[in-house]
């Protein structure tokens, strides 16, 4: 509690879910007869569990779905990616008291959660009411396992009440097994990540998205996106070379988190252009264009030459979803610092579908992939990936179908 009371008055953050998360303010839930509950800590576990809802929404109809989410950012992708669900609300701090009192008002039978966020009370308080809990797109990290293995009488009782784990690597099996997870939960199927459907932009679409942003045809475009603290300066002093050199180059930044938009401009030091200020008409002085908008990321990917994903070139972050790119035939780069998004990393690496590199070498690189023909061999590849691990989704879903079956 203390930590979140100090996020909001440090960051900004919490504003609208402190009340929330603390269970004084409560979202009232219509009742159902046949309800599914997903839950999806961040943007990025909301991503990885649209191609899931998709499909529950297209194959049982009748069920009613409510999700849940940790973070701001996270509950507003949700509202744009699940439209045909019921509820959205923050989970509350995981106490036995207010996850109780949550569980008996949402009345789920199935709840579903997206990657690895672990609660021991709401699954403690789930299956008292012989709820159903699953793990989608799931895995677990090295410093978490650590930290679950120091506790395992804990760690035992907090998984043994999960029903099934669809993971996404035998690496995440095998950590599950030291757990003392019975093997026949465990189901080793991929990422979903792979079958997230991208809405792609017609041309015509492409062009009025570049004059909103008043980008020239003859201007080329690098979106850095899913950007931590620090990493906007970082990257932005590593491509001043190709910057100075290349007058026709527009920068896109899109932070993870909005509420740091006033914290990044101070941190620029040259002008940088609002995409707010740029929907109201106001002229664009900058190269740097300023996302502060929710939603539009594969927006920028797709008018853009190249892609950079941010929260790999810091400690503590872990990456974001690299495939996002890819899915928009987009080359991308991304940093050493992957540990969150091992199973993806690995896959486009091997596929020669993105390229890992250090911070130090990224104004060359990119300038070796804007200057040649080397981008059009990575989207070829990139594509051939996604080819290749299609269909994990569908997997998941059938694995899913015998829990939706016992429900009806």
């Amino acid at each position: 509690m203390p930590i979140l009371l100090w996020k909001m008055l440090r960051f900004g953050k919490y504003k609208q879910s402190l009340l929330f998360r603390l269970g004084i303010k409560k979202v009232k839930f219509l009742p159902a007869s046949h309800r599914i509950w997903i839950h999806a800590n961040s943007v990025g576990e909301v991503v990885a569990a649209s191609s899931i809802y998709q499909k529950i929404v297209d194959n049982y109809p009748h069920y009613d779905i409510v999700v849940s989410c940790n973070t701001e950012t996270g509950l507003a992708n949700a509202k744009q990616i699940f439209p045909k669900a019921s509820h959205f609300f923050y989970l509350p701090i995981d106490l036995s008291y207010l996850m109780k009192n949550l569980v008996k008002r949402v009345n789920a039978s199935l709840l579903i959660i997206s990657e690895g966020d672990y609660w021991f009370h709401l699954f403690k308080q789930l299956k008292k009411t012989k709820g159903k809990i699953v793990v989608i797109n799931g895995k677990i990290s090295e410093k978490s396992f650590q930290r679950f293995v120091k506790f395992t009488l804990f760690s035992k009782q907090l998984f043994n009440c999960i029903d099934g784990y669809c993971l996404q690597s035998n690496e995440d099996r095998k950590r599950f097994l030291s757990l003392g997870v019975d093997s026949k939960k465990l189901q080793v199927l991929g990422s979903v990540k792979f079958d997230n459907v991208i809405t792609l932009l017609n041309t015509a679409e492409k062009q009025a998205f570049r004059k909103m942003l008043q980008i020239k045809d003859s201007e080329r475009v690098i979106t850095v996106g899913s950007t931590h603290t620090s990493e906007e300066r970082l990257l932005l002093d590593q491509l001043s070379e190709l910057r100075r050199l290349d007058k026709s180059l527009v920068i896109i930044l899109v932070p993870r988190h909005l509420e740091r938009v006033p914290t990044i401009v101070e941190e620029i030091t040259e002008p940088v252009t609002l995409l707010s200020d740029l929907k109201r008409g106001v002229m664009r002085e900058s190269s740097i264009i300023l996302i502060d908008s929710m939603g539009v990321l594969t927006t920028c990917y797709q008018i853009s030459e190249l892609a950079i994903v941010g929260g790999s070139f810091v400690q503590g972050v872990g990456g974001h979803n690299i495939l996002e790119p890819i899915q928009c035939s987009l080359p991308v780069f991304f940093g050493p610092y992957m540990q969150s998004q091992k199973v993806l990393a690995s896959s486009v690496i091997i596929a020669n579908a993105g390229l890992q590199l250090d911070v130090s070498i990224l104004n060359q690189k990119a300038k070796e992939y804007l200057d040649n023909d080397r981008s059009s061999v990575m989207r070829k590849a990139g594509k051939r990936l996604l080819d290749a691990h299609q269909g994990v989704s569908d997997k998941t879903f059938v694995y899913l179908e015998n829990l939706f079956l016992k429900m009806k």
